[in-house]
């Protein structure tokens, strides 16, 4: 099972994130770093999800656990909440998102971690 761990920080006026893929032992196979637009922290949060998931996909992994420490970003995707107008951008992020976790080509979890 490949097992992602991903986390954004912000250096200057860019936020990067950091995505490692690890086997179920827990042993490091691949690391991939990439640099998201500033937005909001929530839309920047949920950008490195997508990051990941989608690197995931890409890659050809066919079961996934994707931890994220961040609690606003997990609840968003779990629930799904009606998205206010102002909210767009973060219902594309998160429609990107759904359509990843649900794709029946591979077995994708997301999982909080603190």
């Amino acid at each position: 099972m490949g097992q992602k761990s991903e986390r954004s920080h912000q250096a200057g006026n860019r936020d990067y994130v950091y995505v490692g893929y690890r086997n179920s032992e827990g042993e490091l196979l691949k690391l991939s770093t990439g640099v998201l637009p500033t937005e909001s922290s929530l839309e920047n949060n949920l950008n490195a999800i997508h990051h990941g998931l989608k690197k995931g996909f890409e890659d050809n992994y066919k079961e996934i656990i994707h931890e994220t420490d961040n609690l606003d970003a997990f609840k968003v995707i779990k629930n799904l909440p009606l998205i206010t107008p102002q909210e767009q951008e973060i219902a594309k992020i998160v429609k990107q998102i759904y359509i990843l976790l649900h794709d029946p080509r591979w077995i994708c979890t997301i999982a909080y971690i603190n």
